[in-house]
């Protein structure tokens, strides 16, 4: 006897065990998560149940209209046996192809309300985010404002990941696999973040504040006279923005390697008067 239920089988590994006899054949069928008995009549195409049960029913033999099995419904391996002659009795089930056609087109539907559901999400946090874009100056003045990209190599590398893990997804979904919904889902969810990290700079500043926009989708604004001291770590390329009861920090390896000269001199000749900018090595 072959132990064990179905969990490591696919939906299109579902057969198992099959017997023939004339125009009548049965198999052992995992389609309800665990070992049951299904035939079908060749003559007629009618897919049946014979037995389902929590137990596990397997190893079918057919000779004539009888069909037997091995069943631990008892608790024990006992035998089983059924009349197929009363086959007009045995409850009709829905065909082979009708369960591969009714999981893929679930799966469909239910990445198609996930997909819609976080494009909603997306564009409320967007929304949220949106500034007007101004133009990049160098000098102080009223409306001076200021974009620091982020490290495009990070981006790309993440990107390919991202496409990479759709892809398969992809395929795996078409076969009717579960697992492909969470890989499409994922893809969803990293395609937002990274429309999200190319919609947004890294750091922003204005004459007012500087704004992070760290990790999908928060977002720091700190107030410059609300600093108290800028400290910069050479080795490490750390910043941190001390203000009174907080302490933002900013990791210049996520910037632009061409920003980050120019990011240094913002801070280092900011806007207002009295903003102490030291070196630290902790």
């Amino acid at each position: 006897a072959q132990y064990g239920n179905c969990e490591d089988l696919g939906i299109y590994d579902l057969l198992l065990e099959p017997a023939l006899y004339e125009n009548m054949v049965v198999w052992t069928d995992c389609r309800n998560g665990n070992r049951d008995i299904y035939g079908l009549d060749l003559s007629t195409f009618q897919e049946f149940e014979i037995t389902s049960h929590t137990g596990i029913q397997q190893c079918p033999a057919l000779y004539e209209n009888l069909v037997i099995w091995e069943d631990n419904r008892g608790g024990t391996w006992d035998i089983y046996g059924y009349d197929l002659s009363i086959l007009p009795k045995i409850l009709s089930v829905p065909s082979r192809t009708c369960l591969v056609r009714g999981n893929l087109y679930s799966q469909i539907l239910l990445s198609a309300i996930s997909i819609g559901i976080f494009s909603i999400i997306v564009k409320i946090v967007l929304d949220s985010f949106r500034f007007k874009s101004v133009p990049e100056t160098a000098p102080w003045s009223k409306k001076a404002s200021r974009n620091f990209k982020r490290n495009s190599i990070s981006l790309h590398m993440y990107s390919v990941f991202t496409i990479i893990c759709g892809v398969f997804g992809l395929l795996v979904f078409w076969r009717g696999e579960l697992f492909g919904s969470f890989m499409m889902a994922f893809f969803v969810l990293s395609s937002g973040i990274i429309l999200w990290n190319v919609t947004f700079p890294y750091v922003r500043t204005t004459q007012a504040e500087i704004q992070i926009y760290d990790q999908f989708p928060s977002k720091n604004t700190i107030r410059w006279d609300s600093i108290d001291r800028i400290e910069f770590d050479q080795g490490k390329k750390k910043i941190k923005l001390r203000v009174t009861t907080h302490v933002f920090r900013i990791d210049l390896f996520r910037m632009d390697l061409e920003d980050r000269d120019d990011f240094l001199t913002t801070l280092r000749y900011p806007p207002i008067e009295g903003i102490e900018f030291v070196y630290s090595t902790d």
